[in-house]
């Protein structure tokens, strides 16, 4: 898909045992914007984006209905990957 064209948001729906190696693309440096919706596994997501040195370009970050807690806020919060981030929505 991104050899098609300039895609800069990506929507993933209940990525479940997928996210993992979602989080390895290196074509996720292309992003700007991130959605990650209905995960429900809290914290572990929380870390995985964080961590994700191939989201550096994010300005939008939407992880809605994930289930965080204070220390999966933590861990987004701290994250150098993420200090470009200009939009952050956490809500449901």
């Amino acid at each position: 898909l991104f050899d098609t064209g300039p895609i800069r948001h990506v929507h993933l729906l209940e990525p479940g045992g997928a996210l993992a190696a979602a989080f390895q693309c290196p074509y996720l440096d292309r992003l700007s914007a991130l959605t990650v919706y209905a995960s429900h596994i809290g914290e572990p997501l929380a870390r995985a984006v964080a961590e994700c040195r191939h989201l550096t370009g994010l300005r939008r970050l939407r992880l809605t209905r994930n289930r965080f807690d204070d220390a999966a806020a933590a861990a987004l919060a701290g994250s150098p990957v993420l200090a470009g981030v200009e939009e952050l929505d956490l809500s449901e």
